[in-house]
């Protein structure tokens, strides 16, 4: 069955069996449970953070919509505008969208641009610099679990 999601695009549906651990007994009774859903990113309201002046963020996939180990989100940042230098426990992936900016860290700075995979290792102090004359956007992908 279908249904319309809030962005007007279609959604399918479908009956779950959620099985219980082995020797649990019977599965419990079927739901309804989303499979998949389209939307646009700007479809998500941007949060601009108080220590990131010139940072949206959009947090396009994260726990309020099911996910439950990693979160999505989208970063636009002005121009001349950057992320804090920062580090955190976890690995963290990004893709440029668009725009041309700077990856840096405490040693280096590597310019990056549009196309440009990055990742970043556990630990590793980095930041995003806008270095270009229009709005810089990737995608960053962290864990939604706290640290082990």
């Amino acid at each position: 069955m279908a249904a319309e999601t809030p962005h007007n695009t279609p959604a399918t549906f479908s009956q779950a069996i959620i099985p219980g651990p082995r020797g649990a007994g019977p599965p419990q009774v079927p739901r309804e449970i989303i499979l998949m859903e389209i939307f646009r990113p700007e479809d998500v309201p941007a949060e601009e953070p108080e220590n990131m002046p010139g940072v949206k963020i959009r947090w396009v996939i994260d726990r309020k919509r099911g996910a439950e180990n990693f979160a999505m989100r989208v970063f636009e940042v002005d121009p001349g505008a950057a992320t804090p230098l920062h580090n955190h426990w976890y690995e963290q992936e990004m893709y440029i969208l668009d725009g041309q900016g700077a990856l840096v860290s405490d040693k280096s700075e590597s310019p990056i641009k549009e196309g440009h995979v990055l990742w970043v290792a556990p630990y590793e102090k980095h930041q995003i610099k806008n270095t270009g004359q229009t709005t810089l956007k990737f995608i960053c992908c962290v864990p939604q679990k706290t640290k082990p």
